[in-house]
């Protein structure tokens, strides 16, 4: 017959077994850890079930509850936020993009070409006409500004076509400041304006008759075709000599 001791040596300890993650069935009669004292302190150490509280769970779902509407309202924030921040950024490009204004295109009176307005000027004189192109120079002196333009055909919007079906070129000339660092070589430009007259200049050694605009309203666009700072002015907008 084993011995109380020997028994004691190959049992596992009941709060070990307690403890274990293992669901276990404990036999108290056949467990024998050496006298009734010892088995006594043995069950009291079994840890005692925790009971769950029905108002901690009720209190717990509310909480998941009041998570989930919160992550859903978030959801929608944001949502909003972006359809607001594309909304701007449409208005701003459509802003950025906009070519001359409806109240100066109703004074154009000139609808033909180029070439005839370049070959005849004199026949044309104090039409308004509606041109654009890349400019070439810009200079100012003490009265007046002045912009040579390479003339270039009009897409949408107004916006010159650059590209290699130049026409010729033409003269803006305004009593308002026209900033060279603003209206640099190679910045494309469109130009509502009365044909005040022809000037003869020379390119290299070429005789060239050029038209010259007074400009109604003017605008510059920008570098980057899809938006960005540009310059936009009419009917006095801008400093006067």
């Amino acid at each position: 017959m084993t011995s109380a001791n020997n028994r004691q040596s190959i049992v596992t300890p009941l709060p070990q077994i307690l403890n274990s993650h293992s669901p276990v069935f404990i036999f108290l009669d056949n467990y024998a850890p050496g006298s009734s004292q010892e088995q006594d302190q043995y069950i009291n150490e079994i840890p005692p079930t925790p009971s769950v509280n029905s108002n901690v769970l009720v209190s717990c779902y509310n909480q998941v509850n009041l998570f989930h509407a919160e992550l859903r309202r978030t959801k929608m924030i944001l949502q909003k936020t972006s359809y607001l921040v594309g909304i701007i950024f449409i208005v701003f490009v459509a802003a950025c993009t906009k070519g001359i204004s409806k109240q100066a295109r109703s004074q154009v009176t000139y609808s033909g070409g180029y070439s005839e307005l370049q070959r005849n000027p004199k026949d044309h004189k104090d039409e308004v006409v509606l041109l654009g192109g890349k400019i070439i120079h810009t200079k100012v002196n003490a009265t007046s500004s002045e912009i040579i333009v390479l003339q270039l055909p009009l897409a949408g919007g107004d916006r010159p076509q650059v590209g290699d079906q130049s026409k010729g070129r033409f003269l803006i000339r305004s009593k308002q400041l026209l900033d060279p660092a603003l209206y640099r070589r190679g910045m494309t430009i469109t130009v509502v304006g009365k044909l005040v007259g022809n000037e003869h200049r020379t390119i290299d050694e070429l005789k060239y008759n050029y038209p010259v605009i007074e400009p109604l309203e003017v605008k510059l666009w920008s570098e980057d075709k899809y938006g960005g700072p540009s310059v936009h002015f009419g009917f006095g907008v801008l400093k006067s000599f």
